[in-house]
């Protein structure tokens, strides 16, 4: 059997390196008792949610694909969703300070209380100078109201969420997937040692100069090489290529954490977790694209899901008629370093060319030009005074 992920993976059968007696992995797992949809609150671009729960607890999050904005991709600032909803800093009902301004001293008080203190000291504001409030609204679907309250409190200071998204946005981006990945990450991402491994790096760089210039994101996983040097290291045989689908795991009742299989791995895709003393590698989501509880078009990795872009393509290489083969050969797919000898199942898709021309995308020349009724006509010009003030 033949499988794939990543730029594009093929995992063959291979008797070199194969583990007899290999432990079952359990590759239909139920995630959860009940499903329940939502919408993602982690931007703006409220995607489509599937929020799988046990117990009526938060246990895992993938998009929708029924969601006319995201169909099913999500994002690792989505799936980290569960983080902030299990944080331990999470408010559950309003505080009032009670010690000195940075102290950080406060003591939970009832709706009812937070009512009322809002209500008097707004009261009085509003009473002497209402110009002294700055009114700000978080990410909200009342924003529209932002303008009408605060022109009804008499306060021109006022500023909605979209004049301050893009760098929160950005900033968080960063900080989730260029941090520790999600959900197999640290165990007290709270606590004072924060740790975590990384599955699934993505390197950025620039190539070529001037007009040819260009940056490259080059995402770096496990490649579940046909001759795997991590297997062949190990002195305990906790890592091993699984004979029936030749995908590389890590037997962590055996792993002893010596950390010579990341030495042994050329493409550094070995982590160690400091906190199970254990070594940690991409999974090729063994427990998704076998998964028989999910349905036919999620059995994928969870990279190849989650790329906006779909810059991640999952399929059967060992069928020289299926999409990723064919995308192979026309895209004129490559190995990563074959010189090593390891001969990894992953193939890399060179950057497409770059379009720099309307033609390319499908846009005309130029535009046609537009006349300007509004000068042409008083009425029309009237309007415009009026609905622009």
């Amino acid at each position: 059997m033949r499988t794939g992920s990543g730029g594009i993976v093929e995992v063959q059968r291979c008797a070199g390196g194969d583990r007899p007696g290999s432990p079952r992995v359990e590759t239909s797992p139920r995630v959860g008792d009940g499903v329940a949809y939502s919408t993602c609150y982690m931007c703006a671009c409220r995607c489509g949610i599937k929020v799988h729960l046990r117990d009526g607890r938060v246990r895992y999050i993938e998009g929708n694909r029924d969601h006319p904005v995201n169909r099913g991709v999500l994002c690792a600032k989505g799936s980290a969703g569960i983080m902030n909803h299990r944080s331990p800093a999470r408010l559950s009902a309003p505080l009032l300070r009670v010690g000195e301004r940075g102290s950080g001293e406060f003591r939970e008080i009832t709706w009812d209380e937070a009512l009322a203190l809002a209500t008097e000291w707004l009261g009085a504001i509003r009473a002497t100078d209402p110009r002294r409030l700055a009114f700000f609204t978080g990410r909200d679907q009342s924003q529209a109201l932002t303008g009408w309250w605060a022109s009804r409190f008499g306060t021109p200071n006022y500023a909605a969420h979209g004049g301050f998204c893009s760098v929160n946005v950005a900033a968080a981006g960063m900080y989730s997937i260029g941090g520790h990945p999600v959900p197999l990450t640290d165990t007290d991402p709270y606590g004072r040692g924060v740790d975590g491994v990384w599955l699934n790096r993505v390197h950025s760089f620039e190539a070529g100069e001037g007009a040819a210039g260009r940056t490259v994101h080059f995402p770096r996983s496990c490649l579940h090489c046909e001759a795997p040097a991590c297997v062949t290291v190990c002195p305990t045989g906790a890592s091993y290529k699984r004979a029936e689908d030749g995908i590389v795991l890590v037997d962590e009742d055996l792993c002893i954490g010596c950390k010579l299989c990341s030495w042994a791995c050329p493409y550094g895709a070995r982590e160690y977790d400091g906190d199970t003393g254990t070594m940690k590698k991409c999974t090729l989501c063994i427990d998704r694209i076998y998964n028989e509880t999910l349905e036919p078009e999620d059995r994928a990795p969870a990279c190849v899901k989650a790329c906006p872009a779909g810059a991640r393509h999952f399929g059967d290489l060992g069928d020289p008629g299926s999409p990723v083969s064919e995308l192979v050969r026309e895209r004129g797919g490559y190995d990563l370093m074959p010189e090593m000898g390891y001969r990894p199942t992953n193939k890399y898709l060179p950057p497409r060319p770059r379009k720099t021309r309307a033609a390319d995308i499908g846009a005309p020349a130029a535009l046609d030009p537009v006349i300007d009724t509004k000068a042409a006509n008083p009425f029309l010009r009237w309007i415009d005074r009026v609905l622009s003030r």
